[in-house]
């Protein structure tokens, strides 16, 4: 079930992120990344080595917190519900 925080327009999305900033001392990893996944989408996550591909995985299984912004997963927020998702 999608948690009463995500708004109706993201029904159908099993990720969301949203203007998520994650910064460590005075390196930034990632700057207002935002996108989604539609529920049985194929996804892949290209770059360079830095760009903050790992940082993007640790804080949707809960090992970071961003700094800033929204990130749900199987519509439950990772700052509210982390074991919500850690038990899917």
């Amino acid at each position: 079930m999608i948690s009463e925080e995500i708004p109706d327009t993201y029904s159908g999305k099993s990720i969301i992120i949203k203007n998520c900033v994650k910064k460590f001392a005075d390196i930034t990893a990632l700057n207002g990344l935002s996108f989604d996944i539609n529920e049985g989408e194929i996804f892949s996550i290209l770059g360079p080595n830095g760009a903050g591909k790992t940082t993007l995985i640790n804080i949707m299984n809960g090992l970071l917190k961003p700094n800033k912004g929204e990130v749900f997963v199987g519509g439950h927020n990772i700052k509210t519900d982390l074991n919500e998702i850690k038990k899917k």
